[in-house]
């Protein structure tokens, strides 16, 4: 299996680690640039570098931190300008360079602006049963993409054209005005109106423009903007690419659980269409246990677990509430790998170190269906009765089924319960030190074995602590 451009997906709900994944792999295969193509602003890829440094990566590549590698946005992103300066300012401090000479982005990126932020905010305040939003806008940004014409719809090129920003700009601001009105008067909640309230103050119309022109001027002093031809060029030179994927593939909006998804595509599928029929390296990433962050069904989930291995950079958030954790949920694994087709080189395999204490490790390999609709279950499962209780034993190939089959999943996962585990005695050490698979406890070894066998693809690289030279190869890629 030959390294030369590599494309990284997530095979969660999210916060596989990523970014540390794709922050080992820059270094250690001396890539060129991470090439972002999926997502927006709203992405959070911890990296701790081999030195101590930490950087949550919000748009900037999570390569960064090696010398030389540039960051591409391709056409696919979400760009946040406003945080994507703040996040340079951040970086700068703990890198020798200004991130922003080596940043790219595709001049048809979709703006994120704060007026997403405040419909996003407050669609998410109007619903009953939370989605789990970012509160970032994004959702909104990709929404009004799909929905709008283009004449309301503001792109990276039109930040360098004045007279376009600005009447983009007003023409956005106004109707984001009219639509937040309308929503305050059918919706009288009081978080509504702080909400309101808060832009008013912190983004005025003159500052909005303000802002925006200032950007721009930084965007053409350092020729950030680029046309389409730049990626081909990077994409038939000899140059390495890292396609950094965002979020996990469980919250795609046609393969997720709906509604609790986010509104891009999360499988690899841009990054296919970006190379354009050139072979590369596919790895998915998987924790050792299973996390979801905010609202929506983890049938494994083991609130005691959660308090053992405390997530240290996933915190509760405002808007997508509580990290929550449980064990390996093999069944959604299998799901994850149909979601991509099986096509698939390789796994990393993450934060196998938190089980160091562990006396007994579990691995969920059947589901407990407790719902009154066991009619609905054929179109999903594969699945017996034993007596008078109903095994579901693994999802049927992922399908690109409807909305509302898919939001009926979600439901028939709510009413289900972890059944059937394999136990694996722990390995009651420290692993963070260790260099090879070789060098391993056997009963990581054993436990390692059995993902990798169960999910029928090989496990190429294990990380055994967050910073970046606590990864080794376990399968070489080169």
């Amino acid at each position: 299996m030959n390294i030369g451009h590599t494309v990284v997906v997530g095979l969660g709900l999210g916060d596989e680690s990523k970014g540390s994944i794709v922050a080992y792999m820059t270094e250690k295969y001396q890539a060129d640039a991470v090439v972002r193509y999926n997502g927006g602003p709203q992405a959070a890829h911890n990296v701790i570098s081999a030195q101590g440094i930490h950087h949550c990566f919000s748009q900037f590549g999570a390569g960064s931190f090696t010398p030389n590698v540039e960051t591409f946005l391709s056409k696919y992103m979400f760009v946040k300008p406003t945080n994507l300066i703040e996040e340079a300012h951040a970086l700068k401090e703990k890198i020798a360079y200004d991130p922003l000479q080596r940043i790219k982005i595709d001049e048809r990126c979709v703006i994120v602006t704060p007026m997403h932020k405040l419909i996003g905010q407050m669609k998410e305040v109007m619903r009953i049963q939370r989605h789990g939003s970012v509160g970032m806008g994004v959702g909104q940004a990709v929404y009004e993409s799909i929905t709008k014409d283009s004449s309301q719809i503001l792109y990276l090129k039109d930040i360098m054209q004045t007279d376009r920003l600005f009447q983009k700009l007003e023409t956005i601001y106004v109707d984001a005005m009219i639509e937040a009105e309308l929503i305050m008067q059918s919706y009288h909640y009081p978080e509504i109106a702080v909400l309101m309230d808060e832009f008013q103050k912190q983004c005025p119309q003159n500052i909005l423009f303000d802002t925006y022109g200032y950007i721009a001027s930084i965007f053409h002093e350092m020729n950030i903007p680029v046309s389409e031809t730049y990626f081909n060029h990077m994409l038939q030179s000899k140059k390495r690419l890292i396609f950094e994927g965002a979020q996990g593939v469980l919250l795609d909006p046609r393969f997720g659980f709906i509604p609790h998804i986010t509104k891009t595509f999360t499988t690899s599928e841009n990054a296919d269409v970006l190379l354009g029929g050139i072979d590369a390296n596919r790895i998915g990433i998987l924790r050792a246990y299973t996390t979801r962050h905010g609202a929506g069904p983890l049938v494994t989930e083991d609130t005691q677990l959660g308090k053992m291995i405390p997530d240290l950079h996933n915190l509760t958030h405002t808007w997508q509430g509580q990290f929550r954790i449980g064990w390996f949920d093999l069944l959604m694994a299998q799901y994850s790998l149909s979601v991509v087709d099986n096509k698939l080189d390789s796994i990393a395999f993450t934060n196998l170190d938190r089980f160091d204490t562990f006396t007994t490790i579990k691995v969920y390999t059947s589901y407990e269906y407790c719902g009154t609709s066991p009619h609905l279950l054929d179109l999903f499962f594969d699945w017996e009765r034993i007596g008078s209780k109903i095994k579901i034993i693994r999802f049927k190939k992922a399908l690109l089924r409807s909305s509302e089959q898919q939001a009926l999943l979600t439901q028939i996962l709510f009413d289900c319960k972890p059944w059937d585990f394999q136990v694996f005695d722990g390995w009651k050490q420290n692993i963070s030190y260790i260099k090879s698979y070789k060098d391993l406890p056997p009963n990581a070894c054993k436990y390692l074995d059995f993902i990798e066998s169960s999910l029928g693809v090989p496990i190429s690289i294990v990380s055994v602590g967050p910073r970046t030279d606590q990864k080794f190869e376990k399968l070489s890629l080169l």
